[in-house]
């Protein structure tokens, strides 16, 4: 698992070959969604919240893949991909529309996670604290 680790440049978590997989299938996914002009509509769901539920789980696999070392990278990429999907689905051959409110919502899920994750590791750190003093 190391060696996989090494060749595509994850974490070494247990669980970051399978954030990794997640990782791509969920962006093939969002792209697949959000670039063809035939693609489903999510009726059950509104669609700025499909947007932050998206990029929120990006975030968390990206994260969970490759680890504190590339979050910097991880999230001014994610943005820059929510910019980029907005900008192509303003390209007459896609047939979509574009709207500046679904990149912010995209940015809103990459914010929320970031916001749960360092709650996460304050309580965690809050937790390490008192059990170590016990």
């Amino acid at each position: 698992m190391a060696a996989l680790a090494r060749v595509i440049g994850i974490s070494r978590e247990p669980l970051a070959p399978v954030a990794w997989f997640g990782f791509w299938i969920t962006l093939a996914a969002i792209l697949f969604l959000t670039l063809d002009p035939h693609s489903p509509t999510l009726h059950f769901l509104n669609d700025k919240v499909a947007h932050a539920l998206a990029f929120f789980a990006l975030a968390a696999l990206g994260h969970a893949a490759w680890g504190r070392r590339r979050l910097l990278i991880l999230l001014v990429g994610l943005a820059a991909l929510g910019a980029a999907i907005e900008l192509l689905q303003s390209m007459p051959l896609i047939g979509r529309d574009a709207e500046l409110f679904d990149w912010i919502a995209d940015l809103a899920g990459i914010a929320i996670w970031l916001a749960l994750s360092a709650l996460h590791a304050l309580l965690r750190k809050i937790v390490d604290r008192e059990s170590s003093s016990t």
